[in-house]
């Protein structure tokens, strides 16, 4: 063999070992990403996974306290129907001459059933949000609230906790000179009166059983800074 046909033979070896290379540097890229391509596809997996188990205790959760409502709406029907029966066998009874039964002692044998709750009508206002508060949780239906309506309900409450916060301090601030105590004379205001609004130091809030000013109601009270 001459030469050129070495050399010809060489460059063909050389240019068929750099297509291997570039082949194997591409199907390397291809592993690669196919490995990519499956981890994110795992993570995917088990991230959906998570959230079907959280959605599935969510659905179990809100499920056992549908029971726990269907079962005391049951027992209270229950016991509605067992006073109403003997409200009725008592009126019978006083019917036919049995006994002298009065309609109004016939009919307290329903005082000891719960009366159905009242239906909460928004908007709330400061005096009827405590009351707004305990009515949502008691059993209104036999599904419970939702999360949406007791993060509103807690939203609301928070706002008019705030109200009338605010409220009361700019009550506080209102005619007195300055910030200082009327009682005393010498300490700042510190505790306000929530039913009027008024303010004295925390000293004198202390020997007081009433409003000093108005003669309201010394209880609830709330710490102000003026």
């Amino acid at each position: 063999m001459d030469v050129t046909s070495l050399r010809t033979a060489l460059a063909l070896a050389r240019r068929d070992a750099a297509a291997a290379r570039a082949d194997a540097a591409a199907a390397r890229r291809h592993a690669r990403r196919r490995a990519g391509a499956a981890r994110a596809d795992a993570l995917a997996a088990r991230r959906s996974a998570r959230d079907a188990a959280e959605a599935f205790d969510a659905v179990a959760e809100a499920a056992a306290a549908a029971a726990r409502d269907a079962s005391r709406a049951r027992s209270n029907q229950a016991a509605a129907e067992a006073a109403h029966a003997a409200a009725r066998a008592q009126l019978r009874r006083a019917r036919d001459g049995e006994v002298f039964v009065d309609a109004l002692d016939a009919l307290e044998a329903f005082d000891d059933v719960p009366p159905p709750p009242p239906k909460v009508e928004p908007p709330l206002t400061p005096e009827t949000a405590l009351t707004a508060c305990e009515r949502a949780f008691l059993p209104q239906k036999l599904q419970p609230l939702s999360l949406d309506a007791l993060a509103d309900l807690d939203r609301r409450v928070q706002h008019l906790g705030d109200e009338l916060k605010r409220q009361v301090v700019d009550r506080a601030r209102c005619g007195d000179e300055a910030s200082q105590c009327a009682l005393c004379c010498s300490a700042s205001k510190s505790i306000a009166f929530v039913d009027c609004g008024h303010a004295v130091c925390g000293a004198c809030v202390e020997r007081v059983d009433r409003c000093p000013f108005c003669r309201g109601p010394a209880q609830p009270t709330i710490r102000i800074h003026l």
